[in-house]
C-alpha cells in the first residue's frame, strides 16, 4: 500500500537484473484477474515509468533494482484491484 496525501493506493515491489537486457518487465493491473491493463514497463531503453495505469514511486539499486510500483486508481473507489508483474523475452 502506498499513501499519497490521505489517499492509498495497492502497490507492487519486485527485483529486476539490470544484466538481463533481454527481458521487459511489465507491471499489469487488473479489477477482475482475467483483463489486464499494461502499467510501467522496464527493458533496456527504460522508458518513463509512469502510465495511465500506475505511477513508479521508486527505483534504486546497481546491479539489481528494487522497483516500487502503485497503482493509479485509489483504493476506496474501486470494489477489486489486482497487480502482477510480465516478464517477457524477445
Amino acid at each position: 500500500m502506498q499513501t499519497n496525501g490521505a489517499t492509498n493506493f495497492l502497490a507492487l515491489t519486485f527485483k529486476r537484473q539490470l544484466a538481463a537486457t533481454n527481458l521487459t518487465h511489465t507491471v499489469e493491473v487488473s479489477d477482475d484477474l482475467s483483463n489486464w491493463l499494461a502499467g510501467s514497463t522496464y527493458f533496456a531503453t527504460n522508458l518513463p515509468p509512469v502510465t495511465t495505469n500506475t505511477t513508479e514511486i521508486s527505483r534504486n539499486g546497481t546491479n539489481i533494482e528494487t522497483i516500487v510500483v502503485r497503482d493509479n486508481v485509489p483504493v476506496d473507489s474501486a470494489a477489486k484491484r489486482f497487480m502482477r508483474v510480465r516478464v517477457t523475452a524477445p
